[in-house]
């Protein structure tokens, strides 16, 4: 294949043009014309004069101006020598080694940002189990041994029972800190109260656990949850345990009692036909 300078020269001479006519019609010297056909570039004033020499000889010659262009740079461009091929090897192994170190500093950024956000997690899991016991530790006696001693329903009366009430029957379905609220909001039963029997009824203004024994019979263990009430109907006695006696309003046969206790106080209470009666030994 032809080289460069050769084909401008060949086709140059196949027209019997000489270098001389060409430079009358292209203002370009004979000297810069020779360099090209011998592509000694280092001759020529090199940039876009060289190219402007390259296209104004083509166009002369009857040739294509822009792949003679493409055939001149392609010439004129020096082959990389070994060294230059060494060089640019080592060159692009750099970049791959930049851009894996890139990518592991990534990785690693995002390994400090789980262990900081599993941190963050566990500190706060220590802090909510801190809260929790210092919670613990602020809590009444009688909530804390409500919550240490989750109270069940113990032996519910029966339906036939004539102590059974509605508000004190507890579903077997129901769990077991509920407590519903009394049905019936009529005056005791009078076929109790003038016989020597008595009603209490207990009206929770706030939660309290309860423990109710009538006539030696466990009616209600659990909480009454405000505003709920629970009626009490006895022959000769009924016995309350109550661990938040100033969250309860307490009625005697429809008559309204004063306060027995303060907010968060565990008490026992005793009543029997004649009404409450003392009982110095309080819950610890």
């Amino acid at each position: 294949m032809a080289s460069f300078g050769d084909g401008l020269k060949r086709e140059r001479e196949k027209k019997k043009i000489t270098l001389d006519q060409v430079a009358v019609a292209t203002k370009i010297s004979v000297r810069m014309l020779r360099a090209l056909e011998e592509e000694k570039f280092d001759q020529l004033p090199g940039g876009i004069f060289n190219k402007g020499f390259v296209r104004a000889y083509a166009r002369h010659l009857g040739l294509d101006a822009e792949q003679a262009v493409t055939d001149y740079l392609a010439a004129s461009t020096p082959a990389p020598q070994a060294e230059d091929l060494e060089l640019r090897a080592m060159a692009e192994q750099n970049d791959k080694k930049r851009q894996r170190q890139a990518r592991l500093g990534k990785n690693m950024s995002w390994g400090w940002v789980a262990t900081v956000l599993l941190l963050i997690a566990l500190g706060f899991s220590i802090w909510s189990v801190r809260s929790e016991r210092a919670a613990q530790s602020g809590k009444t006696p009688g909530e804390r041994e409500a919550q240490a001693n989750p109270i069940v329903p113990e032996s519910p009366l029966k339906p036939n029972s004539p102590l059974a009430s509605p508000a004190s029957r507890i579903g077997k379905d129901a769990p077991p800190d509920y407590a519903p609220a009394s049905t019936s909001e009529k005056p005791p039963s009078p076929s109790l109260t003038g016989t020597g029997g008595f009603t209490v009824r207990l009206t929770a203004a706030d939660d309290s656990w309860l423990s109710i024994v009538a006539d030696g019979k466990t009616v209600f263990r659990g909480t009454l949850l405000a505003p709920h009430d629970q009626l009490i109907h006895a022959s000769s006695s009924i016995f309350i345990r109550a661990g938040n006696l100033g969250g309860l309003d307490i009625d005697f046969n429809g008559m309204r009692l004063a306060s027995q206790g303060k907010h968060g106080e565990a008490k026992t209470l005793i009543f029997d036909r004649s009404g409450l009666r003392p009982y110095s030994r309080q819950l610890r």
